[in-house]
């Protein structure tokens, strides 16, 4: 019975059209057997007898299959592995099947060397057939195997079959829930079981909303339940439920309970597939085991890779082992079982079970992802899915000790030249012209940037691959042109860079210095790691970019400057924003920051900055630097050095935006507005940024006074303290007489946001402020609290409208003695 060399030898290859023409096969064999009409007849060809093969092959890790026909029989083989230490062996099948022009029969079986005779094959089949359906399922069966014939080089089935048979095989899937429970390595809860937790389910409409809120229901029930009872069986029975309450009404004739009221569908990350995705694998893997679970959700990425899909998806690939994960380690050992249950029943985010995977790739066609990936065995597509294993072994249900959410590394501090004698800049660093989608040249875009007091604005036009202007001979010149024109402000050129592998959805913008080789190197970069609308192994992750940047970064005479550009515009979750810039911020310190407003400030409405998805920003900033505690402050809390005081336009139009600096704008403190100096001036982070022209003027600094020598540190500064070291606080604001519109201006909030190891707090300043006509102002001892990270400085006033204006500046960095 045991091989040395396989029957079946070669897995055949399997492709997205492989794999439409299997599934177009089951799926007529299915709707033939469902058809209300007392016969089936089927078609299938050589190439839809390869399709099958490749398809069966497939699910299995370790075996082959294989099917063959001629104009007198038919063989079906197969081949599976055994690995010992030093070698392979096979265990073989084969069963022949003779054609002839009354009916076909089964002829022989072989196991090995081993002839099983076909009538106990026939008597095996005909039981296992009795023990799940009734007896006219059972003569449908044999109807079929005797009804194959070869015809016109196809290999045709005819059978008769009972007009009902939809109906009957229905009804017997609920018996069959029992024989189930008896040959699955899995045991399924029994129904009454499942029935408890629908039946809470059933109380609240979760549709639309994260399966995390019905999963954290469900999990303080079943840790309720858990003190008398097995958890790991409740545990299955919480799966069972909400995958018959939000996969699918189908898990519920397998699971012998009452189809659900109604089939609701809720989300993970924002989209309802992979949900759909996660709970289809768990039961999967409930009733089957992982590897078959796994495979079968490969396939249907491979099927959808074919023409008429939606794409090889390793997002869904990534639900797909999420759920086979999560069903393991709810039922597999009682300790586990009631640590996941305490952890979801108190579970904030879906973090907890689910991976990140906004950053995969997906969408490929068939010839994309063998241009990309060559085979599914081949090394990217391995470094890809263990990629995704790592994202989920590291969630905190599968590995307790990571907290919520996954921390790069920051880098080592890099040494950021002190800027003391300079000049404050207003700067405007994120602009669209013609040569992309936006209304102005460049020339109306300088003009009016100068009638609005800027210092330097940025011409970033989109990096997207069919704007062939964007950074050529022509852009250059008519920036070139712009700054003589206006001598007394800069002109820059950069690009908004389309950011790996997102494919267009997430933008940073991108400076280099400004001299011929430095343009040319801007333009390379753009040319070979702008993400839109292409597909290369460069563009798999972020990495490639990055490198290139750092290895040009080392010889150049000033360094680069990347900003996140409207972090949280297509983000499902905030926490995204968290996992990509620590990410980023950890392979470069050439990525300074994020911009902290976003641009489209005229949109006034719930579509300000142009935020219509999840998150919304808040009185025109974004969540991720507006919220006190939010991401930025987060990421302060973690070591990373990383700024946020960016307000710009973004402009495009005047229909959504208002002009540079007429509304938004930056202030940086430089030693010119040459290039070179506002670069270094960017990284050096002495900025602060507000809407509304409400502010003229923001001196912010924290001083020691150490045996008479005071030293003073500024936003994007690092002062060294020890703990209970006395400082000093100073802050001096000056107001403008009137605002953007010519109102007159007032300050009505102004905050210390304080960001520890242990915490992040605010405390109110502007009771204790000094007020002298347009100017606030204070000093006040400052106590050094313990594991003291950083302090930032936040103010607003009040309008009458939906929008109240703000300013922020960058923090100042403290490090322990």
């Amino acid at each position: 019975m045991i091989d040395a060399s396989a029957l079946v030898a070669d897995k055949p290859p399997i492709t997205g059209e492989v794999a439409k023409t299997a599934r177009d096969n089951a799926k007529a064999l299915a709707n033939g057997l469902a058809a209300p009409r007392s016969f089936i007849e089927l078609r299938f060809d050589e190439d839809d007898v390869l399709a099958i093969s490749a398809a069966g092959s497939h699910l299995f890790d370790n075996t082959n299959v294989a099917l063959a026909y001629s104009p007198s029989f038919v063989q079906v083989g197969a081949s599976s592995r055994i690995n010992l230490k030093i070698t392979s062996l096979y265990v073989n099948a084969r069963c022949d099947i003779t054609l002839n022009n009354t009916q076909s029969e089964l002829s022989s079986c072989r196991l090995g060397d081993l002839v099983i005779p076909a009538f106990v094959v026939n008597a095996l089949m005909k039981a296992g057939v009795w023990l799940l359906f009734d007896k006219e399922v059972s003569n449908t069966v044999d109807n079929m195997l005797a009804g194959l014939r070869y015809e016109n080089r196809e290999l045709v089935l005819f059978a008769n079959k009972s007009a009902d048979l939809r109906e009957r095989v229905n009804q017997s899937l609920r018996q069959a829930s029992g024989v189930a429970k008896v040959a699955l390595s899995n045991d399924l809860p029994p129904p009454e079981l499942i029935d408890i937790y629908l039946e809470r389910l059933y109380s609240t409409d979760y549709r639309g909303q994260s399966l995390l809120l019905p999963m954290t229901e469900l999990a303080q029930l079943a840790s309720v339940r858990s003190l008398d009872n097995s958890p790991q069986e409740e545990n299955a029975a919480l799966i069972w439920a909400l995958a018959i309450r939000y996969g699918s009404a189908r898990f519920a004739r397998l699971a012998n309970v009452d189809d659900p009221e109604t089939s609701l569908g809720v989300q993970i990350r924002g989209r309802e597939d992979l949900a759909l995705h996660f709970l289809y694998s768990a039961i999967l893997e409930q009733v089957g085991n992982e590897s078959l679970s796994f495979n079968i959700g490969e396939l249907k990425e491979v099927l959808d890779s074919g023409s008429g899909g939606s794409g090889f998806s390793f997002v869904d690939l990534a639900a797909d082992k999420a759920g086979i994960a999560f069903s393991k380690r709810l039922t597999t050992s009682y300790d586990d079982a009631v640590k996941a249950q305490s952890l979801l029943a108190n579970a904030k985010s879906e973090i907890v079970f689910f991976p990140f995977t906004h950053d995969l790739p997906e969408g490929f066609s068939e010839a994309s992802f063998a241009r990309v990936f060559g085979e599914m065995n081949s090394p990217t597509y391995q470094n890809m899915e263990s990629t995704i294993d790592t994202r989920i072994s590291s969630l905190p249900i599968h590995n307790p000790i990571h907290n919520n959410r996954p921390l790069f590394t920051p880098p080592a501090l890099s040494k950021v030249s002190a800027i003391d004698q300079g000049k404050w800049l207003k700067v405007d660093t994120h602009i669209h012209t013609t040569y992309s989608d936006g209304a102005n040249s460049v020339d109306e875009i300088a003009e009016q940037a100068s009638s609005f007091g800027c210092d330097v604005i940025a011409i970033t036009d989109h990096g997207d691959k069919n704007l062939s202007g964007v950074l050529s001979d022509q852009y250059f010149a008519d920036i070139q042109r712009a700054n003589a024109r206006f001598p007394y402000m800069t002109v820059m050129a950069g690009f908004e860079w389309n950011i790996p592998p997102f494919n267009g959805r997430e933008h940073a913008t991108v400076l280099f210095d400004q001299r011929p080789s430095d343009l040319r190197a801007l333009a390379e970069f753009r040319r070979d790691f702008d993400h839109y609308k292409q597909r290369s192994t460069r563009h798999l992750n972020i990495a490639p970019a990055m490198a290139a940047l750092n290895e040009y970064s080392a010889q150049a005479a000033q360094k680069p400057v990347l900003i996140y550009n409207h972090p949280s515009r297509k983000d499902a979750s905030i926490d995204e924003n968290f996992y990509d810039l620590s990410q980023w911020l950890s392979m470069s310190d050439l990525f300074i920051g994020m911009s902290g407003a976003p641009g489209h400030q005229a949109k006034r409405a719930q579509d300000n900055g142009s935020y219509n998805e999840t998150l919304r920003t808040e009185h025109g900033w974004d969540p991720a630097t507006s919220k006190i505690g939010g991401v930025w402050d987060q990421l302060l809390q973690a070591g990373y050095r990383v700024f946020g005081a960016r307000a710009a336009s973004d402009f495009h139009n005047t229909n959504m935006d208002y002009w540079p600096c007429q509304f938004s704008s930056t202030h940086v403190y430089s030693n010119s507005i040459s290039p070179s100096d506002v670069l270094a001036a960017l990284r050096a982070g002495k900025a602060w940024a507000q809407h509304g022209n409400f502010v003229k003027s923001v001196s912010f600094s924290i001083s020691s006074n150490i045996k008479g020598i005071e030293r003073k540190f500024v936003p994007g500064e690092h002062m060294s303290i020890k703990q209970d070291q006395a400082l000093t606080l100073s802050i001096e604001i000056e107001l403008n007489k009137a605002d953007w519109q010519g109102f007159a201006t007032s300050l009505d909030d102004l905050n210390l946001i304080i960001v520890q190891s242990s915490a992040i707090s605010s405390v109110s300043l502007l009771p204790n402020a000094t007020r002298d006509n347009h100017t606030y102002s204070l000093q006040l001892p400052f106590n050094v609290a313990k594991d003291l990270k950083a302090v930032r400085l936040q103010g607003r006033s009040i309008q009458a409208g939906e929008h109240h204006y703000q300013f922020m500046t960058n923090p100042i960095f403290f490090t322990e003695k």
